[in-house]
Formats: structure tokens, C-alpha cells, sequence
């Protein structure tokens, strides 16, 4: 996640600083969503059987995840 900020930061101050960030821009979307995937994948691998009932949030953001990948 570390990792993930400092990129969306240097992104960001590129963008201000008046570069292109075409590039930059679908690198930290792909990087983003597939460690986002990742954490909610073992956020339900954790919880076991439960990380699949509606009862935690995990369920909803593993869902919302997938979506968005």
C-alpha cells in the first residue's frame, strides 16, 4: 500500500507541475486495482467462510474490487 501512495503522490505532483501522465495514469490504475483485488482476496481467505456471508463488509468490498479489475 506504501508503494501504491508514493506512485499516486509523484503522479499527482507531475500532473501539477504541467506533465503528461498518459502513461503514469494507467500504470496506478492497474497497480491500484490489482493490489486492492489482492488485499480483499485475503481479507476473505482470512475470515474463512464467513468472509463470503454478508455479515462483514469484507464480502461487499471483495465484490466491488472484482468489479472494478
Amino acid at each position: 500500500l506504501a508503494a501504491a501512495r508514493a506512485f499516486l503522490y509523484t503522479t499527482a505532483r507531475r500532473k501539477v507541475a504541467g506533465c503528461s501522465i498518459q502513461k503514469e495514469a494507467a500504470m496506478l490504475k492497474h497497480f491500484t486495482s490489482n493490489m486492492a483485488c489482492r488485499v480483499a482476496s485475503r481479507a476473505v481467505e482470512w475470515l474463512g467462510g464467513v468472509g463470503f456471508t454478508e455479515a462483514y463488509p469484507v464480502e461487499k468490498f471483495y465484490r466491488d474490487v472484482k468489479i472494478g479489475k
